[in-house]
């Protein structure tokens, strides 16, 4: 963090005093902490390989710090993505929003400002939707959805629950954030922290699918979950006013419904929505493209509600599937919905 003052020489020893010193300057991007080969050795470069060391380490906190303190570079002292990194002994979302800014930069980040139109600016508003009652036996997932006015480059979610119900066991990153564009960590159960990567001049805009929380069923009864803490930070690192919906909204689609698999193609983890209008059985199959099943993801009864269910390119067996197209068939409410996916290695 390099610092400047300014003096003249005249002829002789005559020389000027010095101006005032700069506010200070950095010499790297906060976030450069690998070259791919050291850990904690930057390459002047903000990429995946910093932001995967980042994710291996994300929630510690206290002395577990120590040996990867390259890590914790947030808050600054400004709030600003080129200030003077301050130590808080946490790897969390201050360090995920430096990361996500910086990523991808070759210099210092273009941050055109992005003026309100004033006291009646639409807000960036965060609601929570899951069912009204646990089952015991089956999952529960909570999903986090934005409606985003532009502003928002990161946020950090957290939930409430009734511990004697549900305990939340994954968080699993939504549509909106565009895949490879936008990255999810949690940085503790039933959180999520998620960023866009690289300094986005429009941010989250429009309504989405943000993230989702899946809630084991600990017993029977109303899960009581809720929205928690909701911040919000735009490209500059500074506070965005984001709203959270003071309670849970029981999801009752108007029709039964099977989305199409996001992301698509898909590495990890394809996911897909079913939307269930009455109470019913259903079945969702995987096949191959010669008809072949080759995993069963769900055949069971389900009440009325909305429904994630994810395919891990795994065949009932547990074995790992080779790249190419395959089909989804749900079943359900005596209607089939067929959706192919690519699964790419």
């Amino acid at each position: 963090f390099h610092y400047y003052v300014a003096f003249v020489h005249g002829s002789g020893l005559n020389v000027s005093a010095a101006s005032n010193r700069t506010s200070g300057t950095l010499n790297y991007h906060l976030g450069d902490v690998s070259n791919s080969i050291t850990a904690g050795t930057g390459d002047n470069h903000v990429t995946l390989a910093d932001v995967s060391l980042l994710g291996a380490h994300y929630g510690i906190s206290g002395a577990a710090v120590l040996p990867v303190a390259y890590l914790d570079v947030g808050p600054t002292t400004n709030m600003s993505s080129g200030g003077r990194p301050l130590t808080d002994q946490v790897i969390d979302f201050e360090d995920l929003v430096l990361f996500g800014i910086n990523f991808n930069v070759v210099s210092a980040p273009q941050l055109a400002a992005r003026p309100l139109a004033g006291p009646a600016a639409p807000a960036d508003v965060v609601s929570v939707q899951a069912p009204a009652r646990a089952t015991p036996g089956q999952p529960l997932v909570a999903s986090v959805r934005l409606s985003g006015t532009g502003r928002v480059q990161a946020a950090s979610v957290s939930l409430t629950w009734d511990p004697a119900v549900v305990r939340p066991v994954s968080a699993l990153a939504g549509p909106m954030l565009g895949g490879d564009t936008g990255l999810l960590l949690s940085p503790a159960p039933g959180a999520f922290d998620v960023a866009l990567l690289g300094a986005q001049e429009v941010g989250l805009v429009g309504e989405g699918l943000l993230g989702s929380i899946t809630f084991e069923v600990l017993a029977a009864g109303d899960p009581r979950i809720g929205a928690g803490q909701v911040i919000a930070r735009d490209l500059r690192n500074q506070p965005v006013s984001i709203t959270a919906s003071a309670g849970v909204t029981p999801v009752v689609p108007e029709r039964t419904a099977f989305s199409l698999p996001a992301p698509n193609p898909f590495r990890d983890v394809a996911v897909f929505e079913l939307a269930m209008a009455r109470p019913g059985a259903a079945r969702i199959d995987v096949f191959a493209v010669d008809g072949r099943r080759v995993r069963t993801l769900a055949n069971r009864t389900y009440e009325p509600g909305v429904y994630r269910v994810q395919w891990d390119g795994l065949d009932d067996r547990g074995q790992t599937l080779g790249a190419g197209m395959f089909f989804i068939r749900a079943i359900a409410d005596r209607q089939q919905f067929t959706r192919r996916v690519s699964l790419i290695r």
